[in-house]
């Protein structure tokens, strides 16, 4: 291809959304410049709230050698590896983020569904923006199939278990990781949350736990792409992480209990510093006479700042229009 052709044929309406975004492009290149991953200035005392996962299907089909070809226009690199699902992806290096392009086996020859960390980013704009070089104005059109929304906690992950409490009825419980467990995946289907050691997967040594709801298919909130950058108020408005509360949990001191009591509080002490409050109390429940039984034992203290607070917060700025 040589380099003063143009890389595909636009309509007039696509050509506006062109020239909005090369009118733009100057403002967003500063942005990236000034990127800092590992900044505090967006954190609160307890972390950060960001999307951080991003599926979507483009409107039609691509060939997989037409995204070989623009991506060589633009300088991007592009790897075909397979991901921690084991599937095949073509993984495009753009310098900002990594663009995920599924094609499941390496025979196949075209594809659909893109996937990307917008956190990477750390603004949706730019996210947007790397979307467009790379399919064209078109993908502002591409249906939306998941969403991840998540928040760091800056704290131990058997800390944060410790005390942590879901809103969620009936909610089917996994653990992950093997003998030694560091994550909890809570709920199934299109709607589930995550808890997990963060430090642990990166392979760092501070604290650092992952609070994540993930969003698939009806669940999603904002069902178009191009929907997204407007959708700060809907994000705001279904609250994702309102489920998760965090709290510090204290053993009381209880006097003149039985024998089985003591045994009933020995066995509650030793699910909390294993399992935590949320799956003791679900263990401890069956009868729904946890209330009556073991309330006694232990108090509550909510939080001054919940996962729900920091990503609200968060999830301004990462929502702030540098094409303004």
């Amino acid at each position: 291809m040589n380099g003063n052709e143009p890389l595909t044929t636009f309509t007039n309406e696509e050509l506006g959304r062109v020239v909005s975004f090369t009118k733009l492009l100057s403002k967003v290149h500063s942005k990236v410049s000034t990127l800092n991953p590992t900044s505090t200035t967006q954190c609160s005392a307890l972390g950060r709230g960001l999307i951080d996962k991003l599926e979507i299907f483009l409107p039609e089909k691509m060939l997989v050698s037409e995204l070989l070809e623009r991506c060589e226009y633009l300088g991007f690199k592009v790897e075909g590896k397979k991901l921690r699902d084991k599937k095949f992806y073509l993984v495009i290096e753009t310098g900002k983020m990594n663009v995920n392009c599924f094609l499941g086996v390496p025979d196949n020859q075209e594809f659909q569904k893109v996937i990307l960390n917008p956190s990477h980013a750390n603004n949706l704009s730019i996210s947007e923006f790397v979307l467009h070089q790379i399919f064209g104005p078109t993908v502002l059109r591409s249906k939306i199939y998941r969403l991840d929304f998540t928040v760091d906690i800056y704290e131990e992950y058997q800390q944060v278990l410790r005390g942590l409490d879901v809103k969620y009825k009936k909610a089917h419980v996994e653990y992950m990781g093997g003998s030694i467990k560091t994550g909890l995946l809570i709920g199934s289907g299109n709607d589930k949350i995550l808890i997990y050691n963060k430090a642990k997967r990166e392979r760092v040594k501070r604290p650092w736990t992952r609070l994540e709801r993930q969003l698939s298919g009806s669940k999603v909130p904002i069902k178009v792409f191009e929907q997204l950058r407007y959708g700060l108020s809907e994000i705001l408005d279904y609250d994702p992480l309102s489920i998760v509360t965090l709290n510090n949990l204290e053993f009381n001191e209880v006097s003149n209990l039985t024998q089985n009591q003591h045994e009933q509080l020995s066995e509650f002490k030793a699910l909390i510093k294993h399992e935590g409050y949320f799956l003791t109390r679900k263990k401890l429940n069956a009868n729904k006479n946890f209330q009556r039984d073991y309330r006694k034992y232990f108090s509550l203290t909510p939080y001054q700042q919940q996962p729900s607070d920091i990503f609200n917060a968060d999830i301004k700025n990462f929502f702030q229009e540098v094409m303004q």
